[in-house]
């Protein structure tokens, strides 16, 4: 009867010694399952903030580019208005100078018409004093 309560007991170590197997095998998958869940999380936070950090710098990029453009546009702007200011003052120049040349040509056309006038004037003086001349001559005569 010794023997059969040794192999009972043994039995029943045998048994404990399978059940404390098991549950360090079920306690080892519980904690490979939440190391993966952890290194999966933790994979996601990583992509997450990956992703997160390209959006930012694609709108950092699509910022600068309008920037760029909007500084792009201005330059052509200000080489537009200073094409128009130097357009605007060659027309202005040569407007002032056409005015200067019909003036001149004004005045060229006034001081030979006070020519003309001089030169009627000087000729009816001279047929007045050779008529008085005539009439001096006829007088002594």
């Amino acid at each position: 009867m010794f023997d059969v309560i040794v192999a009972q007991l043994q039995v029943a170590e045998v048994e404990v010694a399978q059940l404390q197997v098991t549950e360090l095998e079920v306690a080892d998958m519980e904690v490979v399952q939440i190391q993966v869940a952890q290194l999966q999380m933790a994979d996601m936070e990583v992509v997450q903030i990956q992703v997160a950090q390209l959006q930012v710098a694609e709108v950092e990029v699509a910022q600068l580019q309008v920037t760029e453009l909007e500084v792009a546009d201005m330059e052509v702007v200000q080489i537009q208005v200073a094409q128009l200011q130097m357009a605007d003052m060659e027309v202005v120049q040569i407007q002032v100078a056409q005015l200067q040349m019909a003036e001149m040509e004004v005045v060229q056309v006034h001081q030979v018409a006070q020519l003309h006038l001089a030169e009627m004037k000087l000729a009816e003086m001279q047929v007045a004093q050779l008529q008085v001349a005539q009439l001096a001559q006829l007088e002594v005569a």
